[in-house]
This record gives C-alpha cells, sequence and structure tokens, in this order.
C-alpha cells in the first residue's frame, strides 16, 4: 500500500506500520507483520487478515479507503484496547510494563528537568 500511495512524511518516503482501514463492513487497524515461514498456514497466504472483530455490517461496497497510517516521531499511546489487541498477539505482560516505566521515566525526566534550578 504504501508504495502504491508514495506515502511520505516530512518530505521522506516512509512505509507505516500501522494502518487504519474501511473495507466491505469492516473497519479498524491493519498491522504490518513481517513475512511468516512457510509453515504457517494459519494466514493462508493472505495479504490481509481480518479479525472477526473488525466486521461491523454486511456490505457489497469494495472499495478499500485508508482512512489513516502511523508516521514516524510523533507521539503515541497505548490504551486499553490496543494493550489488550497486543497481548492477544502474543506481546508478553513484562514487555507492556517495560514500554510503560519507559514511559514514566521519561515523563519524570521531562518534570524534573523543568522544575531544577
Amino acid at each position: 500500500m504504501a508504495k502504491t500511495l508514495e506515502i511520505s512524511f516530512r518530505g521522506y518516503r516512509i512505509v507505516p506500520s500501522v494502518f487504519q482501514i474501511r473495507y466491505a463492513g469492516f473497519k479498524g487497524m491493519l498491522i504490518l507483520q513481517p513475512r511468516r515461514s512457510k509453515s504457517d498456514s494459519s494466514t493462508d497466504n493472505a495479504l490481509v487478515y481480518f479479525r472477526p472483530s473488525m466486521k461491523k455490517f454486511d456490505s457489497t461496497d469494495e472499495q478499500f479507503c485508508i482512512v489513516e497510517y502511523s508516521k514516524p516521531y510523533t507521539f503515541g499511546r497505548l490504551n486499553e484496547q490496543i494493550v489488550i489487541l497486543l497481548h492477544s498477539l502474543g506481546v508478553d505482560d513484562e514487555n507492556l510494563m517495560a514500554v510503560q516505566q519507559e514511559y514514566l521515566a521519561m515523563l519524570d525526566n521531562i518534570v524534573s528537568g523543568m522544575f531544577t534550578c
């Protein structure tokens, strides 16, 4: 998608890791996943995998729309829905807690740097 659309950010070509999409009654996020081994038959060589929870209604409209995509060097956050999704995809609690601790440490550094004289 990134190559076809020639996506760029601040003058540089990028390949986003996440796309927010709408397609044939589905809506949600598509996440770039590294190619799986040929022994993994769970995707059946599909280019896109839609989770059942992404289906919002039945539609025959097959127009594929990219609503938004991730951009580098922008602030983001892990809300409850994203944490649950990451956990269901196999990201363990220790890694999620490490991300949270790193974020909190960054905030502490920002605040302590602002108020030192």
